[in-house]
C-alpha cells in the first residue's frame, strides 16, 4: 500500500513551486549567457575594426614610404624661388603653359580645388625620375617640350597625394575625409627624348582613393579640420621637429617627410567604432637639397 502511494506521488510530476525555481535559475543562466554573448560580439566588432583599420593603414604606408624613397625632390624641380613648392609652377615644361594633363577625362581632377596644388598639411608633391629600360633617369633635352627648356631638365612623373573630405555627404557629415591619389606623367615618348627607350607608365587621373575614414589630427588650438597629415623635416633644424611647410624657409630642405593618420572604423551596423592612430617618419635623398 505504502509503495503505491510512492509511485503515484512520483508519477504527479515537480511542484509549483519547484517549477518556479527551476525557472527562474534558468532565466538567470540565459539571461547571462546572452550578455556574455553580446559582450563578446561586440569586442569581436571592435577587433575586426581593430584589424581592418591597420591593414588598410600599413598597405597605404607602405606604398607612400616606397614613393617617397624613389623620388628626386617633393614640390616642383621646374620652379624657381617660392614656386618651388607648387605643382605645377610657371617653368613647369609639361604643364606650365595651360596643357592638361592626360587622363579618362583628361583635365585637371574635378573633386581637387584648381592646381596649383601647393605642399601642406594635406598635400604631399613628389617628383619620381622616369628610367629607360637600362635603369637610368632620363632627361629632356633643351627646348622639350613647351615652355622650352634652356637647359637640360630631369624628366620626372608627378605623383601628387591630397586630403579631401568624404564624398559621402553622410560621411562628411561625421568629420571623416579621404587620401587621394594621382600621377600625372612626364616624357614617356622615346622619340622626343633623343630616341631614349623609356619605361611607359600610365597616368592616374582622376586620383584614386586610397584611403578612407580619416578623422584626424586635427588643428591642436582650434581642433577643426582638415586634418594635419603630412609634416616636413627641415635639414636646418638640428632637433628634427616636424614643420609646415608654411614655416620652411626652403622646401629645397626637406629632407624626410613625416605622416600622421587617426583612423575610424564603424561596424556594419554603425554602433561600433575604433579609431587607432598612426605616426610613421620617411628620410629620402632630396636632390635639391643643399650641402
Amino acid at each position: 500500500m505504502n509503495s503505491m502511494r510512492v509511485r503515484g506521488k512520483l508519477a504527479l510530476g515537480m511542484s509549483l513551486i519547484e517549477m518556479l525555481v527551476a525557472t527562474v535559475i534558468m532565466g538567470i543562466a540565459v539571461a547571462g549567457i546572452t550578455e556574455l554573448a553580446f559582450t563578446s560580439a561586440k569586442w569581436t566588432n571592435r577587433y575586426t575594426n581593430k584589424l581592418d583599420v591597420t591593414f588598410a593603414a600599413r598597405q597605404v604606408l607602405e606604398r607612400l614610404g616606397s614613393e617617397i624613397r624613389m623620388a628626386r625632390n617633393v614640390g616642383d624641380i621646374c620652379a624657381t624661388g617660392t614656386g618651388i613648392n607648387q605643382f605645377p609652377s610657371s617653368n613647369n615644361p609639361y604643364y606650365g603653359s595651360g596643357q592638361a594633363p592626360p587622363g579618362s577625362p583628361a583635365g585637371w581632377p574635378s573633386m581637387w580645388p584648381a592646381p596649383p596644388y601647393r605642399l601642406d598639411n594635406q598635400t604631399l608633391i613628389l617628383q619620381v625620375p622616369i628610367f629607360d629600360k637600362n635603369g637610368m633617369p632620363t632627361k629632356l633635352p633643351s627646348g622639350c617640350p613647351s615652355p622650352a627648356n634652356t637647359c637640360d631638365r630631369p624628366n620626372v612623373d608627378t605623383i601628387v597625394y591630397k586630403i579631401i573630405p568624404d564624398p559621402s555627404a553622410e560621411r562628411q557629415a561625421l568629420g571623416e575625409y579621404v587620401l587621394t591619389r594621382a600621377v600625372f606623367l612626364g616624357v614617356h615618348d622615346g622619340s622626343l627624348i633623343q630616341n631614349q627607350d623609356v619605361v611607359s607608365r600610365q597616368p592616374v587621373n582622376p586620383p584614386q582613393t586610397v584611403l578612407t575614414g580619416i578623422v584626424g589630427p586635427l588643428d591642436k588650438t582650434t581642433g577643426l579640420g582638415p586634418p594635419k597629415v603630412f609634416h616636413f623635416i627641415d635639414k636646418t633644424n638640428p632637433g628634427g621637429t616636424m614643420s609646415d611647410t608654411t614655416t620652411l624657409s626652403d622646401v629645397s630642405l626637406i629632407r624626410g617627410v613625416i605622416i600622421n593618420l587617426e583612423l575610424r572604423k564603424c561596424s556594419f551596423d554603425g554602433k561600433e567604432s575604433s579609431t587607432c592612430g598612426f605616426r610613421t617618419e620617411y628620410s629620402f635623398r632630396n636632390s635639391m637639397l643643399g650641402s
